[in-house]
């Protein structure tokens, strides 16, 4: 579908937004599964250079972004992906930072969780899918809502790989387009259309992260008060009406079913 008089002046929002919504889902996906993978395999494996690898990986968050423009330019002209989704995505699909707040989490993670599912027999994948990231909820919430918004923002590096208008995203085609780029005239009503597509998910995003996190806090205090409420329960079940405990009284019938014998031993001898 496209927006314009001709087709000089026509332009293809609802392909900027396909685009956009394409790489945008595959790139945080593709950053949460392998952030993931790479921050438990830094946290719980035991190898050979662990805490260089992790040390280098934390450099790599302190280079700013715009020197590493030019390299990924020349790597992506060397494998022949230029101006395609392959180098749209690829290099996108695994962020330093992503793995710094997994690690984090997975750090905190008992030992005893992963001897006991490898006593069970679980292999080490199994042990990461099935037992250890069902445990990383919030970790994970806050992974992917980090990684949609800056995927969906992405300027750079679409601006650099890309070539094709086919292959424009809503910020790089809004980029463009305001820059008159696409057709003469102000095309005011168009700018503020294409700029309303390009803000929405981020706010909507971030009233979701807030919304899941209270749900995931609510879930969490519930499931620790969990235990406290079943003891308060089988408290007061021992209780009266009137809210007094009668186990002392019963114990006392107890004793006093004890004595029975020694009460008729008495009343006969009278």
């Amino acid at each position: 579908m496209f927006f314009g008089l001709t087709s000089d002046t026509s332009v293809p929002i609802m392909t900027w937004l396909g685009n956009s919504v394409l790489v945008t889902v595959i790139i945080t996906a593709s950053r949460v599964f392998f952030d993931s993978l790479a921050c438990y395999a830094l946290s719980r494996l035991a190898f050979r250079g662990r805490g260089f690898m992790f040390m280098a990986l934390l450099a790599v968050t302190s280079v700013p972004g715009v020197v590493l423009l030019v390299p990924k330019f020349l790597i992506v002209t060397y494998l022949g992906i230029f101006d395609t989704y392959t180098a749209m995505i690829l290099p996108l699909m695994v962020h330093a930072a992503g793995i710094f707040i997994m690690k984090q989490f997975f750090a905190s993670v008992s030992v005893s969780i992963k001897e006991a599912a490898r006593m069970d027999g679980a292999s080490v994948f199994q042990t990461f899918w099935s037992v250890v990231l069902p445990m990383a909820r919030p970790s994970l919430i806050t992974l992917t809502i980090l990684s949609f918004q800056g995927s969906w923002n992405e300027f750079s590096h679409f601006l650099v790989v890309t070539q094709s208008p086919g292959l424009k995203t809503m910020v790089t085609g809004l980029a463009g387009l305001a820059s008159g780029e696409l057709g003469a005239g102000t095309q005011f009503p168009l700018k503020l259309c294409a700029a309303l597509l390009t803000t929405i998910p981020s706010p909507r995003s971030s009233s979701l992260s807030s919304d899941t996190s209270s749900a995931v806090r609510t879930r969490a205090r519930r499931r620790a008060e969990q235990p406290l409420l079943q003891a308060c329960a089988r408290r007061g079940s021992s209780r009266g009406p009137d809210g007094a405990d009668h186990q002392p009284e019963a114990e006392d019938r107890h004793d006093r079913a004890d004595d029975g014998p020694q009460r008729r031993a008495r009343h006969h001898a009278a």
